[in-house]
Order: structure tokens, then C-alpha cells, then sequence
């Protein structure tokens, strides 16, 4: 992989993350089931603790194309669903805008290694990176009132994941 496909796939896991996180979160019905049914809270972190240790154990499996995408997909799914069930439990608009805000992160990222002729790693990319931090927390200040301090965190806990 290079550095913009690396990126792809790591914006493409968060996406989905992302998607699990909202609907265990906004939709009322997902969320009371869950919360009722506290068997299902269990269950994903069996789910995911179990796809881990056999991925771990399979390194032919998950080091063959096109097999290491279907393992890297079992794994964002395990862990989107458990980290999906975790967040039915508490308020998590400021998981949900950390998620997002690294997303977007990343596909700039994405975007900027693939025009770009300066390696990433220089001080030019970390800064480019805090900049969209920056700029999407700004957006999300705008929209989102009262919620100052997590959105705060948000944005420092996306630029700290980025980093």
C-alpha cells in the first residue's frame, strides 16, 4: 500500500465506525433495545475479542490478497458494532464528533499526498493536518452551541488520533 491507499482505507474504517456509532446513538428504538438487553453489550465484546485472537492467529489468512481485505473488514465491523454498543450507553455526541472530525482528517490527508510532491512526514503535513482540525472544529462551532467543551475535546482528541 501507499500512503494515499493506506489513508483511503483507514477513512473507509472510520465511515463506518462513524455509521454504527449514529445509529446506536440517535435511533431511540436501537438504543432502548440495547439498553434493556444488556446480553447484547456482552455479546460485542465477544464478538470482537474473538475475531481479533483468530485474525492474530491466521497470518496466512490475513496476509494474502484478496483475504487481508476481507479480515481487516471482519475486524472494522467486530469493532464498530462493540464500539456502537458502548455508545448506546452514554452521551456520545462528542465520540461521534471526534470520529467525524478524523475522517475528514483523513481523507484530506488522502487528497494532499496524493497531489502533493513533499513527503508527508515533514512539518508541512502535521500542519496541514492541525489546520483541517482546525478548520472543521470552527464549522462544527457554528452549528453546535452549548457544547463548547466537547466539542473542545473532540477536536483535540481528533488531532492527537491524526497525529
Amino acid at each position: 500500500f501507499c500512503v494515499p491507499q493506506v489513508f483511503l482505507v483507514l477513512t473507509a474504517q472510520l465511515l463506518v465506525t462513524f455509521a454504527f456509532v449514529a445509529v446506536f446513538t440517535f435511533v431511540k428504538e436501537v438504543r432502548e433495545y440495547v439498553q434493556r438487553n444488556t446480553w447484547t453489550y456482552y455479546l460485542s465484546y465477544a464478538i470482537f475479542f474473538c475475531s481479533l485472537i483468530t485474525l492474530s492467529c491466521c497470518g496466512n489468512f490475513r496476509r494474502r490478497h484478496p483475504w487481508n481485505l476481507v479480515a481487516l473488514s471482519i475486524l472494522t465491523l467486530s469493532l464498530s458494532y462493540m464500539v456502537g454498543m458502548i455508545a448506546s450507553f452514554y452521551d456520545t455526541e462528542a465520540v461521534i464528533m471526534a470520529i467525524g472530525i478524523t475522517a475528514a482528517v483523513c481523507f484530506t490527508v488522502v487528497l494532499f499526498s496524493m497531489q502533493t510532491k513533499y513527503d508527508f512526514t515533514s512539518c508541512m503535513g502535521v500542519l496541514m493536518v492541525s489546520l483541517v482540525v482546525l478548520i472543521v472544529f470552527s464549522i462544527l462551532c457554528i452549528f453546535i452551541r452549548n457544547k463548547i467543551l466537547q466539542i473542545v475535546y473532540a477536536a483535540l482528541g481528533a488531532l492527537l488520533f491524526t497525529c
